[in-house]
């Protein structure tokens, strides 16, 4: 019995997950801090003159009765207060810190007493907040209830200022339509997802620094007020005490006036349903406040701004405005008193923002058509320079990729210190030739193919042209990284080149003409290739793995192409945000992104980002988050795709992949090993039988193998794997400890104890050079010392084990689930001195660690369970290893087992039975353990003469 099973589901294909264990540990980055708006009023309609004056800065809400909010002392749940940050009539914001995610939060605990359907109204909405996840709005992260009947809502801390004093500096018109613009995406957002915030003003619109651009962000905050805009309320009664202060009361039910008075819609006035367009309202008289010092329309009392906000009469532009007209006109627009005639959604209203902005720039900058005309179909004046008429591929590749740069970035790599940066380098420099070799021949035969031999036309190859030319940028920024690389980016430099955009897509005809680069018109062709290039740096910053410094600056270019509404663009900004989101372990946000960017590219007729959206999500929800119904769709969905290009080997090899790490993730393994295996082979194919590629596939198929007791197939598969990484790698990359983990699993169960303590102890040393703290280090460790007691040598196998628990324990805390294993080793030691109190404590702790972590009904408990069964037998209580036993299969039953060990399980069940007197059941316990040790091969070997002794004393 041991832990190995354990390991070996650290078999990841795919580089990202490399790195979870280390991951666990590491302190979560501290956010930004702000308080956002804290000044609000309440107002109550059916007890409001409304021809009291009001002030109309302050806001009314819809909150429930019952005074101010009863500060916590010093803790708030899990949070640590700090200090109050200021109140107002909804509620009040205190700064606190969260210790579980070690990080500083604002929490506004909404004043009065919320029972009943107004406390689950208000945590539900808040919720709906928190699911929200968009740069330019503030993030609600949690919700809950103080004493019972107060909620709180727990939100980031945004450092800066707010909408309304970086107006007061009078900024210039272009500089208010770029803020106004994030705003305006970050309420689109909200509405998308069926919320409307019902308060917009420039006071809850937080301005902070942008650390990856260095330009102002927005972002909106306080949806305090925000409902589901499907909810339709029933209006309010008739006014009541009509003397009463609008400073001084609040509302305690639906159908209320909600919202800051100057800022209100008609309809918000009225009391009366609210819908996104109410929101737009909002959005536009303070734009107008901010481009011309003053807002469309005031008034003293409510009833005056009710007449003013149904009338059509806005104030005038001042004069010698530099406001242009077409700004103006989206602002009246935005104003209008019936909502039928404002903009359908935001996102119309951010459509007409852009574009006159980019009619503007053209205007000034005299590009007209031109620019448009060439980037997207630029490919004939650029193909016909330089020497030739087809011979200039070498000079423009060579441009990006030469000499000086190779040394720069042998250069870079050494400079890391990184005891495997020569080897790293050694294999990351062959593959780069490859791409610029490839690249300079599919550029003279895209040429030729027209220029020579006259077999394509000027049109396919300006599109072949323009996409070679996007690869190049891609292939630069790339370069340009690896220039700079750090010790993360000499870790993953192999995997960054693989990553770079192929370029077979460049070869299809029908693709490139109705794809993306096909010519449609671009609203402002100059910022979308600046934004074009800022995406190429953060893709490459990704796929070098570097995913968690690269998402700020992946989610301002998606949102900054969503609102130019290039298409070209939109689609593949989102799938990298989508991708970064997943190597980040941000998998639900990935889900929801690349959603997003896959109907983007349907729309666009993206093909090459549909493909691939559709891959990462099939990995995301089918693999990562092993929902295998749910990703079904997807999976169909890339099929159908495939069929229609015409199944060429190299995508059809992707998609198979992508199926059989579903399969794994569900538990097939035949429909893994099948699925795979056709992967390997078409790989071999495409990129013949040395590439990198196959690495993480030989991982996932051997283990595959290894959990179906084909130990001698997967020490093969896994002795590739080692010899592919280390030619990618070089012989010190960390990458080749977990193929060498592997490979020794796969020598142990064939009883070859030696060969796999060799192996992990190559493992161990290629990760102590590197950091001995690795916690990583510390697994192999344990894993050394199981193998010493499966070969019979268990006092040097609590030798062992004694250093690894030591170095897991100082790594990462007393009761990390990476533990618990160490304790199962533990336990199988001391059974085998005979120590059966020591060995019962061992299994107790390693199972109450992984209960701890995991819950009581996960598989991984399953083996520690196992051995208090065994401990029970040797003391002779056979129903207490019943109960254990029993639990363990249960426990086991959904997940795919190693068949030695599941036999093992079923010879404890077949012993205790037999003890307590049930000989039939005994039977055929026996018989299944049989069966299971029977497959196990080798492995089996040890269980099956326990079984065959025990049956003979019987």
């Amino acid at each position: 019995m041991d832990e190995r099973i354990q390991v070996s589901k650290r078999t990841w294909p795919e580089g990202q997950e490399k790195d979870a264990l280390e991951e666990t540990t590491a302190p979560a980055p501290a956010p930004s801090v702000s308080a956002g708006s804290v000044e609000e009023t309440v107002v109550r309609p059916d007890s409001l003159d409304r021809r009291t004056d009001v002030d109309v800065e302050k806001t009314t809400a819809s909150v429930p009765a019952g005074g101010e909010a009863q500060p916590p002392e010093r803790t708030l749940g899990r949070y640590l207060m700090i200090k109050q940050l200021g109140a107002g009539g909804m509620g009040t914001v205190f700064k606190a810190y969260d210790p579980d995610l070690d990080r500083k939060v604002a929490i506004k605990l909404l004043h009065g007493a919320a029972v009943g359907e107004a406390r689950t109204r208000m945590i539900r909405e808040a919720q709906a907040m928190a699911r929200l996840s968009h740069p330019n709005v503030v993030p609600v992260f949690d919700v809950g209830a103080h004493r019972e009947d107060q909620v709180f809502i727990a939100m980031d801390l945004v450092e800066g200022t707010d909408l309304r004093a970086w107006m007061a500096t009078r900024p210039r018109w272009t500089e208010v339509v770029d803020v106004f613009a994030q705003a305006g995406a970050g309420l689109a957002a909200a509405h998308a997802v069926g919320l409307v915030h019902r308060d917009f003003k420039p006071d809850n619109v937080l301005l902070s620094t942008d650390a990856a651009t260095g330009k102002l962000r927005a972002q909106v905050a306080d949806f305090g007020l925000a409902r589901r805009d499907e909810e339709h309320e029933p209006p309010a009664r008739a006014a009541e005490a009509a003397s009463s202060s609008a400073l001084d009361t609040q509302i305690t039910r639906y159908g209320a006036i909600v919202g800051t008075p100057a800022y209100m819609s008609p309809e918000q006035h009225a009391g009366v349903a609210v819908d996104p367009r109410t929101d737009q309202f909002s959005f536009c008289v303070a734009l107008f406040e901010a481009l011309y010092g003053k807002r469309p329309f005031t008034g003293a009392t409510l009833e005056e701004l009710a007449r003013k906000a149904r009338s059509s009469q806005r104030e005038p532009p001042p004069r010698g405005s530099e406001v242009p007209g077409w700004l103006h006109r989206i602002c009246m627009r935005g104003l209008q008193p019936d909502r039928e005639a404002r903009y359908p959604r935001m996102d119309a209203l951010l459509a007409d923002l852009q574009a006159g902005r980019a009619r503007r720039q053209r205007r000034a900058l005299g590009l007209g058509g031109a620019l448009l005309a060439a980037a997207v179909a630029g490919g004939t004046a650029w193909a016909m320079t330089g020497p030739g008429v087809c011979g200039g591929g070498a000079e423009r590749v060579g441009a990006v990729w030469h000499e000086g740069r190779r040394a720069a970035i042998e250069a870079a790599f050494a400079a890391t210190g990184l005891p495997y940066a020569a080897g790293s380098w050694a294999g990351a420099a062959p593959q780069i030739d490859r791409y610029a070799q490839d690249w300079k021949n599919m550029y003279e035969e895209t040429c030729s193919a027209t220029q020579v031999r006259g077999e394509q036309s000027a049109e396919l190859m300006d599109l072949r042209m323009a996409c070679l030319q996007h690869r190049l940028k891609d292939f630069d920024a790339l370069v340009a990284l690896l220039e700079q690389a750090d010790q993360q980016v000499v870790k993953r430099a192999s995997e960054a080149v693989v990553a770079l955009p192929g370029l077979q897509g460049c070869a299809d005809a029908d693709a490139l003409r109705s794809g993306a680069l096909a010519s449609r018109p671009v609203a402002d062709p100059a910022r979308s290739e600046a934004l074009r290039e800022r995406l190429r740096a953060a893709r490459a910053k990704a796929s070098a793995g570097k995913s968690k410094d690269a998402l700020a600056e992946l989610e301002a270019t998606a949102t900054e192409a969503i609102a130019l509404d290039d298409p070209s663009l939109t689609a593949a900004a989102r799938h990298a945000l989508a991708r970064a989101q997943r190597d980040a372990g941000h998998d639900e946000a990935a889900r929801v992104t690349e959603a997003a960017a896959i109907w983007q590219a349907v729309a666009d007729r993206d093909d090459e980002t549909l493909w691939d959206g559709l891959l990462n999500q099939m990995f995301v929800v089918g693999y990562k988050l092993g929902r295998k119904a749910e990703a079904q769709p997807w999976v169909d969905h890339a099929e159908a795709l495939l069929r229609r290009r015409g199944q060429p080997d190299r995508e059809r090899a992707q998609w198979l992949h992508h199926v059989g790490m579903i399969a794994i993730a569900a538990g097939d393994n035949a429909g893994a090993e099948a699925s795979v295996s056709e992967a390997i082979g078409l790989y071999e194919k495409v990129f013949g039988p040395d590439h990198p590629r196959l690495v993480g596939l030989l991982n996932a198929l051997g283990a595959s193998k290894l959990r179906g007791g084909k130990y001698l197939e997967a020490q093969q598969l896994f002795e590739r794997a080692v010899a592919l990484d280390e030619r990618a790698h070089g012989s010190g990359h960390p990458d080749l400890a977990l193929p060498l983990n592997n490979l020794a699993l796969s020598l142990e169960r064939q009883n070859r104890h030696a060969e796999a303590i060799a192996a992990l102890q190559r493992s161990q040393a290629i990760l102590a050079a590197i950091n001995p703290k690795d916690p990583m280090v510390g697994v192999i460790r344990q894993n050394i010392g199981g193998m010493l007691q499966l070969s019979g040598k268990p006092a040097e196998a609590l030798t062992e084990l004694a250093a690894a628990r030591a170095h897991l324990e100082e790594a990462l805390g007393l009761d990390h689930p990476a533990i618990a294993g160490v304790f199962t080793f533990i336990g199988d030691a001391r059974r085998d001195l005979a120590d059966y109190p020591g060995a019962r404590e061992a299994y107790e702790r390693g199972c109450a660690i992984r209960e701890k972590a995991l819950g009581p009904d996960h598989p991984d408990l399953g083996l520690c369970l196992l051995g208090q069964a065994q401990i029970d037998l040797l003391e002779q209580e056979p129903a207490a290893a019943l109960q254990h036993v029993d639990r363990a299969l249960k426990n086991v039953a959904a997940a795919t087992n190693d068949p030695g060990d599941l036999g093992l399980m079923h010879l404890a069940r077949a012993q205790a039975l037999r003890a307590t007197g049930a000989a039939g059941e005994a039977a055929e316990a026996a018989k299944r353990a049989r069966e299971s040790l029977g497959r196990a091969g080798v492995a089996g070997e040890r269980g099956m003469k326990q079984l065959d002794a025990w049956e003979a004393s019987q």
